[in-house]
């Protein structure tokens, strides 16, 4: 009898464990992601793309804001002069600041700055999130060909 108990208590503490493991599993999916919410995206060209752990640094009224694609041939890097806070910022040929938005794609830049190109960037919110939308044209430098990014999006934590 007392062997019987004792399989039984061994039984019910394996399972008891075991459905503890599952449980710590669920939180940390949710821990893990509640991080993700952390994302920039956009549409180039009609093609999605989507940046792995994205982030920006705000520095002496600079915002740096970037992210690098998964398969790491692609960047999206924008750059402000912050100095209106959460506001809709134009870049562009013929507007005279140093702001700049970059497409590249294997070591090819394409550039809306204050040179060529042309775009828009909303910030919405900046705190420990930066939050907004963007849309530019790119022109490369080199042979003048463009890209399109539009539906830009990102919410970013700030390091």
């Amino acid at each position: 009898m007392k062997k019987l108990i004792t399989i039984v208590l061994l039984a019910v503490i394996t399972f008891s464990c075991s459905d503890a493991k599952k449980n710590k599993t669920t939180v940390d999916t949710k821990t893990d992601q509640a991080q993700n919410d952390t994302y920039l995206k956009a549409t180039i060209d009609g093609v999605a793309f989507y940046a792995e752990a994205p982030h920006f640094i705000y520095d002496q009224k600079i915002i740096s804001l970037a992210g690098i694609s998964k398969d790491k041939t692609e960047k999206i890097r924008i750059y402000i002069n912050y100095n209106k806070g959460p506001a809709i910022y134009t870049f562009g040929k013929g507007i005279s600041n140093s702001d700049n938005l970059i497409y590249t794609n294997n070591k090819v830049h394409w550039l809306a700055a204050k040179t060529m190109g042309e775009g828009t960037i909303t910030i919405t919110e900046e705190g420990a999130f930066l939050i907004g939308k963007f849309n530019f044209t790119g022109v490369n430098k080199e042979d003048k060909s463009t890209k399109q990014i539009t539906d830009g999006e990102f919410k970013v934590l700030k390091k």
